[in-house]
């Protein structure tokens, strides 16, 4: 009898101590959930950690001493369509670095987040051919002479707003910025850009610049899928940090 008390008690040491643990963890998960605050300017970016398209965990505070651009697009649109300027902007911007090496340039590295698990990050990347074959479509039309006034405004709009035409290689669809998962939607969410739509879960399209001191110096929230500030005028901000 002695001998299955102590088993006994063992047990019941093991229970305790399996709980203590659960609940230890589930604080510390619950006190990660609330560290992201809302970014205001002047004052720290929350730290915080997400996977990148190909599962490298990338952390904000690893970019300390240098600019970073925090850029969440917008995403789905509606079930099964997606945001075409989204990828022409992740487009645009790959091409920049290309041809001007932007990242060197401006002391700055550039994040892309989007509301979603990683199997659809990938997906996300493999729309890009097709993506721009639709922007090149809008711009434009084959038969203009039979063209609405909507859609004679809207290919002079998309020549504006996307005035580059690029072009991917569906076998070799290069990703030179990480673009990371935010699958629990913490980030989005702390940031108060998540919107939760039926059938299509997306960011409100927002711009965040980060000094290398990790302080929020400038943010822009669009108010429509097209108001978007340009890479220009952005670029003469983050010059102004450098």
């Amino acid at each position: 009898m002695i001998v299955l008390n102590k088993k006994i008690s063992t047990m019941k040491l093991s229970t305790i101590f399996a709980i203590v643990v659960a609940l230890f963890l589930s604080v510390t998960a619950y006190s990660q959930k609330e560290n992201i605050a809302l970014p205001m300017l002047d004052e720290p970016v929350s730290d915080f950690q997400l996977a990148d398209q190909a599962g490298n965990p990338v952390k904000l505070s690893s970019f300390k001493g240098k600019n970073v651009m925090l850029i969440f697009p917008r995403g789905m649109v509606k079930k099964d369509y997606w945001c075409q300027i989204c990828h022409y902007q992740y487009a645009d911007l790959a091409d920049l670095e290309k041809n001007q090496q932007i990242r060197e340039k401006y002391n700055i590295a550039v994040l892309f987040v989007l509301p979603y698990h990683h199997d659809t990050i990938t997906k996300w990347i493999e729309m890009f051919p097709k993506q721009m074959e639709i922007i090149e479509g809008w711009k434009y039309p084959k038969d203009s002479s039979t063209l609405s006034d909507g859609a004679i405004k809207w290919a002079m709009t998309a020549r504006k707003l996307m005035p580059k035409s690029i072009h991917y290689n569906d076998q070799n669809i290069e990703t030179p910025f990480p673009i990371l998962s935010d699958s629990d939607r913490r980030l989005s969410i702390g940031f108060k850009i998540y919107n939760d739509e039926t059938d299509a879960p997306q960011n409100t399209p927002a711009i965040y610049i980060i000094d290398k001191e990790g302080k929020l110096r400038f943010k822009y929230l669009s108010q429509d899928t097209t108001d978007r500030p340009t890479y220009d005028y952005l670029f003469k901000i983050i010059g102004s940090l450098l």
